[in-house]
């Protein structure tokens, strides 16, 4: 079956697999210095078990396109785009300290990607979330979070959230 100009493409990967249908959209064109011919700039959106799920990625990602690069984005790269758009805004510079403090309590999470953060890990981090400070009487202890400090963070991730959904770099589910 052919497919519209335009839409994407579904090739079957050769071994054997697990998910061998592999689905990839064509975000622009990319022109070789050497030779001056134009190549397609084609990225993965990911591979399926059957050709039939790999279609309706297709189809889903055509009828609400997302930007595939940010598809892998972590946490801790969430906060950096955030804090340098939202920390010039801040009134005080204990207001930026508030929410560095409450950061440092999420150290857990900071690797995992943000399309795979559900709301049990926020709050396994506002009820397990610690930090082992380096200095003072609690030096090399961990010191759990307290209860001004979980609400900061339940406040910092509505704010980072809201900053992803803004500039779509998680998608929103209905």
């Amino acid at each position: 079956m052919k497919l519209p100009n335009g839409y994407g493409s579904v090739t079957k990967l050769s071994g054997n697999r697990r998910k061998p249908y592999l689905a990839r959209v064509t975000l622009g064109w990319i022109t070789d210095e050497q030779t001056g011919k134009c190549v397609q700039n084609r990225v993965p959106i990911g591979t399926f078990k059957a050709k039939k799920e790999a279609l309706q990625a297709l189809a889903e990602y055509g009828a609400n396109p997302y930007d595939i690069q940010n598809n892998n984005l972590t946490l801790a790269e969430l906060y950096q785009k955030w804090t340098e758009s939202y920390f010039p805004t801040l009134e005080g510079e204990s207001s930026s300290r508030t929410i560095i403090a409450a950061w440092r309590y999420c150290h857990a999470i900071h690797g995992m990607r943000v399309k795979d953060l559900r709301a049990r890990h926020i709050k396994g981090i506002m009820e397990d979330g610690y930090v082992i400070p380096s200095r003072g009487k609690d030096a090399g202890q961990k010191v759990p979070a307290s209860p001004g400090t979980k609400a900061r963070i339940k406040s910092m991730f509505n704010l980072m959230l809201d900053y992803a959904l803004e500039y779509e770099l998680v998608g929103k589910k209905s």
